[in-house]
């Protein structure tokens, strides 16, 4: 597959970001929520955008975006393999792939002309990341993972039905995998925007993605930090309260 172009990548980034904004607020926390199991037509969906984008391993971090009112569908996969032409040390790479058209149009509904996937090709960009980077990203992942919890109940109306999910391998591993809620706040927006600024780094020249992957390292080490003082703020309050203070 030929590499895209930065252009289109930057659009990816753009739809997700416009998908996002148009959401309806709600009340859900600042965290993941866990992945519900797919049944009928979404089960098929499912199996369509995992065999067409997912092309790569993403144990170190994977994220996919699921359009709703706009866009098509994407990834984002951060996996270590060694041997591997270019390779930076660590031989960490990242892979961005993009469908050319909605996959969703793919599945049969009623009512609704079905689209051949076969006429729908993927845009694949593949890029060696550094080590630093890689673990970094590694990390917040997991952390955010690790605090998936469901979601309350909520009247509010969702205006799309885009997603983002998250998935990882931990130290034993474990798949951990989450999505993020109907309000994605603070946390999960940061998630979502270091996510979407691989993107950025795979379209980018090759000399210009070292400035951006020390980004992509500063706000992950940021949102680490911040989960890290909410966590430790939060242990806090539970203990004064089992003392009774």
């Amino acid at each position: 597959m030929s590499k895209p172009s930065f252009p289109a990548l930057l659009m990816a980034t753009l739809c997700l970001c416009t998908s996002l904004s148009n959401r309806a607020s709600g009340s859900d926390a600042d965290h993941l929520v866990p992945v519900e199991k797919a049944l009928g037509t979404r089960a098929a969906y499912g199996e369509l955008w995992q065999q067409k984008l997912l092309l790569t391993p993403g144990e170190v971090a994977r994220f996919v975006g699921l359009p709703g009112t706009v866009g098509v569908e994407t990834a984002v996969s951060v996996y270590r393999t060694p041997g591997k032409k270019d390779s930076l040390a660590g031989n960490y790479w990242v892979t961005a792939t993009q469908a050319s058209e909605r996959l969703w149009n793919c599945v049969e509904r009623p009512g609704e002309r079905k689209v051949d996937s076969n006429t729908i090709h993927i845009e694949r960009c593949d890029a060696p990341i550094a080590k630093s980077t890689a673990i970094a990203v590694h990390k917040v992942w997991l952390a955010m993972l690790s605090r998936a919890r469901p979601a309350q109940q909520s009247n509010d109306i969702v205006l799309d039905s885009s997603r983002e999910i998250f998935s990882a391998t931990d130290s034993q591993g474990n798949v951990l995998q989450a999505e993020s809620s109907t309000d994605p706040q603070a946390n999960s927006r940061a998630l979502i925007d270091i996510a979407l600024t691989f993107l950025e780094y795979c379209g980018a020249p090759v000399e210009q993605r070292m400035s951006i992957a020390h980004k992509i390292e500063r706000e992950a080490s940021n949102l680490l930090k911040r989960l890290e003082r909410s966590n430790a703020g939060r242990q806090k309050k539970i203990s004064r309260k089992r003392n009774g203070i």
